[in-house]
């Protein structure tokens, strides 16, 4: 009965350990999510790659251009422009 039971208590302390690593990869992600994403939901417009801004009158769009901006798309009525970091 001895190794039948030592079999059984290292199967479960696998299964713990996987468990357990899951559960921390989980968090660690989650609290990835939450730092980038303060708003609970994943925007276009945040990337370390690019600085985004938006215009809303031709003098803010021209401005834009001047400092090296390129259009992105419309948005909520505003112009989206970005420029690499």
């Amino acid at each position: 009965m001895g190794p039948v039971i030592n079999l059984y208590y290292s199967i479960a302390c696998y299964l713990l350990a996987a468990i357990l690593v899951a559960w921390l990869i989980h968090n660690k992600r989650k609290d990835y999510y939450a730092e980038r994403y303060p708003n609970e939901k994943p925007s276009i417009f945040i990337s370390p790659k690019y600085k985004c801004k938006f215009a809303r009158s031709q003098a803010e769009i021209n401005n834009m251009i001047e400092d090296g901006y390129e259009y992105v798309c419309d948005y909520e009525s505003s112009k989206v422009f970005k420029k690499k970091v």
